[in-house]
């Protein structure tokens, strides 16, 4: 392999997590892009023979270069109400995929897009970088030319913009999240009945002029009259999530990381007894949005060697703008050692290498999601992992034998041999149905797979709702 190859392999490992840093960082999925390819640009006439750590000197040079386009917008984007209502890509000439950015911006977190984008720049930066990707304030202070205690204040300063202050107990917020959360997922779905059963019989719902759009405010009343409405939203409820408004639990609609609708409750009772539908910029600009609390979820691409674990699972990382992670990473030196010989790892082998990923699993979750490419072929593999983050996801690549030996034996520079392929087999217990995750057929080319675990894992979570 030539220098110019390797240094844009290196690179290449590193993408998916730069473009997770620079999403966070701008909220847009076309500058991201920019802000990758320019960190490649620099890299690229850039002499970095003596850098020990590429990935934080990419990750220097992406939050530097974001830093700076915050800094210079004259203006954020601003499409209109009814623009986002009927179609969120409207006036879009990027080239972005809207599909892709939506699933973006839906597993960051819409309520803390739109949080991080009433941010300074300069808060933004700190706290992205170290309350999510676990950057220390000593290496961001340079960036923002401030000591690593002004930096401290910048993060905590930003920390209680997105957190935000509940006006009611804990056990009241978690009460009302419950019934909202399923007021959602009830809209989404389209079921008419679960709707009735969670509004009192003589709820209100009042929209301010700008929902519809209608001369003056419409206020309708009755639990029937209220959930037939709700029907009629279904395709805005695809673009909406719980977050945290004026301190009590609400939905906010917010295509793309853009708030243009605002849902805020009445529960009494565990009932909802009153609706305030809020779309006039005006008063979506005095509302005070921050962030439930929530765990990211993690995606294990699993299945035995030769599947395309690695190449469907960086695919997944960029599509869902999450960092990814390489299971093989996480073993340690003998175990390297052992399967290069071709002998087969045992379960006091793979324990080690378990725990290391479900630390890797337990931070990501709690941090920002992610995916990472790891065999798990046994089901007391899988419930380790989960032990780590009970909300983890699989994603089985799964296909003929003879298809994955010849994938297999055409694989260069890995540490093992074809000849392990009937251990992993014969370890091979399939997902559970009982275990949260989806099959994929690896027949097709990898971005063809990776449409398929996107759109399964998609299908998934409707049925979770």
């Amino acid at each position: 392999m030539d220098e110019s190859s390797e240094l844009t392999e290196r690179f290449l490992e590193h993408r998916s997590h730069l473009r997770a840093v620079a999403y966070r960082m701008l909220g847009s999925l076309s500058e991201a892009e920019d802000a990758v390819q320019e960190a490649w640009l620099r890299l690229d006439r850039s002499d970095t023979s003596e850098v020990e750590n590429l990935g934080g000197w990419l990750t220097t040079v992406v939050a530097r270069v974001c830093l700076n386009m915050l800094r210079s917008r004259e203006t954020r984007r601003e499409e209109s109400i009814e623009a986002y209502a009927t179609d969120p890509a409207a006036g879009r000439e990027d080239g972005v995929d809207p599909e892709q950015e939506a699933v973006l911006a839906d597993s960051v977190g819409l309520a803390l897009l739109v949080v991080l984008d009433k941010l300074a720049p300069a808060e933004r930066l700190a706290f992205v970088l170290h309350d999510m990707f676990s950057v220390s304030f000593d290496e961001i202070a340079p960036m923002l030319d401030k000591t690593p205690a002004a930096t401290r204040q910048l993060a905590s300063r930003a920390r209680r913009r997105v957190k935000g202050v509940p006006l009611v107990p804990d056990a009241d917020l978690t009460r009302q999240r419950v019934v909202v959360d399923a007021f959602l997922a009830a809209t989404r779905g389209g079921n008419f009945d679960a709707l009735v059963t969670l509004l009192h019989p003589d709820v209100v719902l009042t929209a301010d002029k700008a929902v519809i759009p209608s001369p003056a405010a419409i206020t309708i009343s009755g639990a029937v009259t209220v959930a037939t409405g709700a029907m009629a939203a279904m395709q805005r409820a695809q673009g909406t999530q719980s977050a945290l408004v004026n301190g009590m639990v609400g939905l906010a609609m917010a295509p793309l990381g853009q708030l243009v609708l605002v849902l805020r409750f009445t529960v009494e009772d565990d009932l909802i007894t009153a609706i305030d539908v809020v779309a006039e910029p005006e008063r979506l600009g005095e509302l005070d949005i921050a962030v439930l609390d929530d765990v990211r979820r993690v995606i294990v691409v699993m299945g035995v060697a030769g599947t395309g674990k690695t190449t469907v699972g960086r695919l997944l990382a960029e599509a869902l703008g999450v960092p990814y992670a390489e299971g093989d990473a996480f073993h340690p030196a003998a175990n390297v050692a052992k399967m290069s010989a071709g002998t087969p790892l045992d379960d006091a082998d793979r324990w080690p290498w378990l725990d290391s990923i479900g630390e890797w699993i337990r931070d990501s979750a709690r941090l920002h999601g992610g995916v990472v490419a790891a065999s798990s072929l046994k089901r007391v593999y899988r419930d380790r992992l989960r032990a780590a983050a009970p909300g983890t996801v699989f994603v089985h690549l799964t296909g003929e034998r003879p298809l994955v030996e010849e994938r297999m034996a055409a694989r260069r520079s890995h540490f093992m041999p074809p000849t392990l392929l009937d251990s992993q087999f014969a370890t091979l217990e399939p997902l559970g149905a009982d275990e949260l995750g989806v099959v994929v057929d690896v027949s097709a080319s990898p971005e063809d797979i990776t449409g398929a675990a996107l759109t399964a894992l998609g299908q998934l979570r409707t049925t979770e709702d």
